[in-house]
């Protein structure tokens, strides 16, 4: 059994009323800047509370778009210059934020959560 798995499950045990949001994306990206605005305000849509996002070598204008989710406390942005550092930013993510948060999804920025019998993905869980 990996450590993630191991702490995952360890943590799903722990009392968790108490954390500042309910349902988090953690994602790496790498210019990425023509769909994050459209990742982003689809996943609020469907009830993510917040988005911890890996900048992994980007040289686009990833910024100038986050900026604004940056200002609101929506977005946490983390330079990542990990070569393939997929793994191991979720890794860091887990250990940092897991206190802060209910649920994290570890999704790529292709990726969708989609509510499926519920509006809300938040409701659903």
């Amino acid at each position: 059994m990996d450590l993630l798995y191991r702490q995952i499950i360890r943590h799903k045990k722990q009392d968790t009323a108490d954390k500042l949001y309910y349902l988090s994306v953690c994602a790496i990206f790498k210019n990425e800047g023509p769909i994050l605005k459209e990742w982003i305000e689809y996943h609020l849509l469907v009830g993510v509370d917040h988005f911890f996002l890996y900048n992994n070598f980007s040289d686009d204008n990833y910024r100038e778009i986050l900026a604004p989710y940056i200002e609101r406390g929506i977005v946490d942005l983390i330079d990542w210059p990990v070569p393939q550092g997929q793994f191991p930013a979720y890794e860091d993510c887990w250990q940092k934020f897991r206190e802060t948060t209910r649920w994290i999804a570890l999704i790529d920025l292709d990726e969708f959560l989609c509510p499926v019998y519920e509006t809300s993905v938040g409701t659903w869980l």
